[in-house]
């Protein structure tokens, strides 16, 4: 065999094993499944070694949607093939390409995602990071062209722990996936005890302390404490829960507009029991309950609520908040120390189905409620 032969093989050879080489990676990779998230969204994944990458938005059912807009609650993983694959990377260009993406109101990222490229756009107003420690922003100005209003930061590692992983090299990075606009005017919230770590970030969190608005925020039961007055944030509407004076109601109100963090009557704090959380309003001087049609009400009697933690803040009830420290109002001292001795017989110590099953909350329908004292009684939640 000639030479120009033997160099005519080795060159088919090369070419064979770099298709191969390219349709194996393919198929490792390039899958593209649509998988619905738990609010009914047809998001499109693809595959690798590493788990799934968020790549587009299908379609949303038209019931979530508010207008054009709509939100997206990203999962922690998705199963696909009978395999379950840790959803690692966001690679969601929004554009007109992708219209469904574009119109993304509110994103929750999940503490599994490390990766995020691409870039969103100016209808994104709320974003929800589960834990901010080990994401790596993979472009800049990611979040450059959103008009954001809040940015929540749920749980964060040890500071120094970030700072180690990341350095100075990701401080360049991610101290421009945000524009001018979002650091002067949007709210960050970070976790409580931590507000010095996300506004000095010398040897700390780098990036996040061009923030002008930083605020603490509990956004589960573990940081709740008896000793601090709260404002009440929806997590959902992003409205805060306040005491109507006028009308003797608890009413939600704007969280750019009309609201004032030194009014007792905008305050709540906590009272903690052997049976649980009671929450009082320290202007109007009542305690919180839950009407039949699962809005909050006030009582003179402390109510022990039903709350719980989910992704989006503390449930009471239907309910979903952030438990936002305001240094402006005093705690009611005399709430604090009677909390102890608290014994609420007429509040709510159990809600049920209609066929017998128990439930930590109410559900929509009919519930049967028994109470402390042994009375029961029907609601119905619509």
């Amino acid at each position: 065999m000639n030479s120009n032969k033997i160099k005519l093989m080795k060159h088919l050879n090369i070419r064979i094993m770099l298709v191969l080489f390219v349709t194996i990676t393919s198929v490792k990779v390039s899958s593209k499944v649509v998988i619905e998230n738990e609010d009914g969204i047809g998001i499109e994944y693809g595959f690798s070694d590493d788990g799934a990458i968020v790549e587009n938005i299908s379609s949303i059912p038209s019931t979530i949607a508010t207008g054009e807009c709509f939100e997206l609650y990203i999962p922690e993983s998705v199963t696909y093939n009978g395999n379950i694959y840790s959803v690692y990377r966001i690679s969601l260009a929004t554009n007109n390409l992708n219209y469904l993406a574009y119109y993304i109101s509110k994103l929750y990222i999940p503490q599994s995602i490390k990766q995020i490229s691409g870039r969103f756009e100016e209808r994104l107003k709320t974003l929800i990071f589960e834990n901010i420690s080990k994401i790596n922003y993979r472009a800049s100005y990611i979040f450059g062209s959103c008009k954001l209003e809040d940015v929540i930061v749920k749980h964060i590692n040890d500071p120094d722990d970030y700072y180690d992983r990341f350095g100075s090299s990701y401080s360049a990075n991610q101290t421009d996936i945000f524009s001018e606009n979002t650091y002067k005017h949007a709210n960050l919230f970070v976790p409580v005890g931590t507000w010095a770590d996300f506004a000095y970030t010398t040897n700390h969190i780098p990036g996040w302390s061009n923030f002008i608005h930083i605020r603490e925020m509990a956004m589960d039961t573990e940081g709740l404490s008896e000793s601090i007055a709260y404002t009440l944030l929806d997590t959902k509407s992003f409205n805060y829960y306040v005491y109507d004076v006028v009308n003797n109601r608890i009413t939600s109100r704007g969280s750019h507009s009309n609201f004032d963090e030194s009014s007792p009557y905008n305050s709540w704090q906590i009272v903690k029991t052997d049976d649980g959380f009671a929450l009082y309003n320290i202007g109007a001087k009542r305690y919180a309950t839950l009407t039949s049609n699962g809005e909050l009400g006030l009582s003179i009697v402390p109510t022990i609520l039903p709350m719980g933690n989910t992704s989006n803040g503390i449930t009471v009830g239907n309910l979903q908040f952030g438990f936002v420290l305001n240094e402006n109002v005093n705690i009611d001292q005399s709430v604090t120390s009677i909390g102890k001795k608290i014994i609420n017989e007429n509040s709510i110590a159990k809600y049920y189905t209609i066929d017998g099953r128990s439930c930590n909350v109410p559900h929509k329908g009919l519930n049967i409620v028994r109470m402390n004292n042994g009375e029961t009684k029907k609601i119905l939640v619509k």
